[in-house]
């Protein structure tokens, strides 16, 4: 996908698999990569993790961009030369509370002819903290209270979007995108416990990719029952330079991406609606005299016990218990979540 608006093209490359198969997608990471412009132009693009191709540079919205591939067993693969399409604001992003669950939606308007089409991601940031408060930490051979860079009770924690989202107007009268559903959060989910933060994505997609990915939509959703649809084969718009009958599964696409975020704080939600959190951590404790047995272990201290103003002892945990990056957070406060 071209990102016209940040200026950044991803392309993602891998092998099939079979249907059934339950193994991830064999990343292909050794294939020469180029995005070549009407004009001859041409733009390597290189390798930036397993699978991941990544090039930053401006692109033009009146210029038509093709992608190329070269494996390296010299197979050359060539996306259609694709126009980039020019995208509208997101009006809002809102949300809904039921009984159990609680909806985010998308909203957009676009007044201009013709049908519209568009395609969402979006990005899910979440706060919570670990179980126990740690306000004391080893230096050395010394114990030191923890400095606020230090601190570990609490982090935020961010996810793509897996699934295939669209919208059309296609069958309205006017067109506007209302209560178009991102995300469906169950109540008492982790997500909701203290707060939480959507960055919708849209993009004002074509007829054909809208179709592409309504099929491959359709194919995920319904594999599985006795009356789904039995699998088919979905051609996108890249094929095989050197033999056209060789399957080749994918789509190249670009164009304009516009964003909002909403934050959902716990508070503002009907009661017990974030949950609890309940785990098996307990606490120790530790006389001073004996401090140095606990520290080479796996453990994290959490708070002393005082006698008077005196520390006769700490308190000292599982550092899961104690540590909320270890369940794949960062202490590092996002400022949209200030």
């Amino acid at each position: 996908f071209v990102n016209s608006t940040d200026g950044e093209v991803t392309i993602k490359l891998s092998r099939a698999i079979g249907l059934g198969e339950t193994t991830s997608f064999p990343t292909v990471d050794d294939a020469s990569i180029v995005i070549e412009d009407e004009n001859g132009t041409r733009s390597a693009v290189p390798l930036t993790e397993p699978g991941v191709y990544k090039l930053n540079k401006s692109f033009d919205l009146d210029v038509r961009y093709q992608v190329q591939v070269v494996t390296s067993t010299g197979k050359e693969y060539k996306s259609e030369f694709i126009t980039l399409q020019r995208n509208t604001e997101i009006d809002s992003v809102t949300y809904k509370t039921f009984n159990d669950h609680l909806e985010v939606y998308s909203n957009t308007h676009d007044f201009s002819e013709g049908k519209k089409y568009y395609y969402y991601t979006y990005e899910e940031t979440y706060e919570y903290s670990a179980q126990f408060f740690s306000s004391w930490m080893f230096s050395g051979s010394q114990v030191i209270y923890r400095p606020n860079e230090a601190l570990i009770y609490t982090c935020w924690l961010t996810t793509p979007s897996t699934n295939t989202i669209l919208a059309t107007t296609e069958s309205l009268s006017q067109n506007i995108i209302a209560n178009n559903l991102l995300v469906r959060i169950q109540k008492g989910d982790k997500r909701l416990w203290k707060k939480y933060s959507l960055l919708a994505k849209q993009r004002s997609v074509n007829r054909a990719t809208y179709e592409y990915w309504s099929q491959i939509q359709k194919m995920t959703e319904s594999l599985g029952g006795l009356f789904d649809p039995l699998p088919y084969s979905i051609k996108g718009n890249i094929s095989s330079v050197s033999n056209a009958d060789e399957p080749v599964l994918g789509f190249f696409s670009g164009g304009e991406v516009t964003t909002k975020r909403i934050v959902i704080e716990n508070r503002n939600l009907p009661d017990g609606f974030g949950g609890v959190l309940q785990t098996d951590c307990v606490e120790e404790y530790v006389p001073l005299a004996e401090l140095n047995t606990i520290q080479n272990k796996n453990v994290l201290l959490t708070r002393p016990e005082y006698m008077g103003i005196f520390i006769i002892g700490y308190y000292y945990g599982n550092p899961r218990c104690i540590d909320c990056r270890l369940a794949g957070g960062t202490n590092i406060r996002p400022p949209f979540m200030n």
